[in-house]
C-alpha cells in the first residue's frame, strides 16, 4: 500500500537473490566487526596520544606515527567499504598480535603503564579477529552451497556476495596472508630473538655457576 507493483516486485527479486540479507545472525555479525573496528580505531587514536609523551627521538615518533595512521587508515576505509581495506586491515591486526605479544613481559618489566598499553593493544585487535572469525554465517538457503561459509569480510559491505563464492575466497586469502606474515615474524624475528635470550640466560647460569 506504501509503495507501487514496480518497488514491491524489485524488493521481492531483491529478497529471493539475497534470502540471508535480512538475516538476524548476519546483521549482529556485521553489528559486531563494525563495533570492534571502532574500537581498534579508537585506541590507535589514543596510542598517538600517548606516543607524544613516550618517544624520545624525532625518528622513533615518526616511526611509530606512520604506524598507526596505516593502521588508522585501513580501519577506516574498511568502514566506507573500500576493496581489500577490510582484508588489509585485517592482516594488519593479526601481525600487531603475533609481534607484540611476546614483548608483553619485557614491556612489564620496563614500565606497569607500557605493560597495560601492549596488554590492551593485544585485546583489541584480538577481540576484532574474534568477531571476524566468529560471525562467520553458513548460507543454508542454497542446496549447492550448504557447506560453503560466507566469510565476515564482506559484512562490510551492504550484503553479501553470493555470485562468485567472495566470503571464502577472501578467507582463504586472508588465511594465506596470516600464514606467509606469520611465517616471516617467526623465521626473522622470534626464533633470533628467544635463541639471543635463552644463549644469555645459558651464560648468566654458567657464570653463577662457576663462581
Amino acid at each position: 500500500m506504501f509503495f507501487g507493483e514496480r518497488t514491491r516486485m524489485k524488493m521481492l527479486q531483491l529478497a529471493q537473490a539475497h534470502p540471508w540479507r535480512h538475516s538476524t545472525k548476519w546483521r549482529k555479525a556485521r553489528s559486531a566487526v563494525i563495533a570492534a573496528t571502532l574500537v581498534v580505531c579508537s585506541w590507535t587514536l589514543i596510542e598517538t596520544a600517548l606516543d607524544f609523551l613516550w618517544t624520545i627521538s624525532e625518528a622513533a615518533f615518526a616511526a611509530a606515527l606512520s604506524a598507526r595512521l596505516v593502521l588508522l587508515g585501513a580501519g577506516i576505509a574498511s568502514l566506507v567499504r573500500v576493496r581489500h581495506a577490510a582484508t588489509v586491515f585485517s592482516f594488519l591486526c593479526a601481525m600487531s598480535v603475533f609481534a607484540l605479544a611476546p614483548s608483553t613481559p619485557v614491556a612489564f618489566d620496563q614500565s606497569a603503564l607500557l605493560g597495560c598499553v601492549v596488554v590492551i593493544d593485544c585485546v583489541t585487535k584480538a577481540y576484532f579477529l574474534a568477531c571476524l572469525y566468529a560471525g562467520t554465517v553458513r548460507s543454508d538457503s542454497f542446496p549447492a552451497q550448504r557447506r560453503s561459509f560466507i566469510c565476515c569480510i564482506p559484512i562490510f559491505t551492504r550484503s553479501p556476495s553470493r555470485d562468485g563464492c567472495q566470503g571464502p575466497h577472501m578467507l582463504n586469502k586472508l588465511h594465506n596472508w596470516i600464514y606467509v606474515g606469520a611465517n616471516a615474524y617467526v623465521e626473522y624475528t622470534f626464533v633470533p630473538w628467544l635463541s639471543r635470550n635463552v644463549y644469555r640466560r645459558t651464560v648468566d647460569l654458567n657464570q653463577v655457576c662457576l663462581q
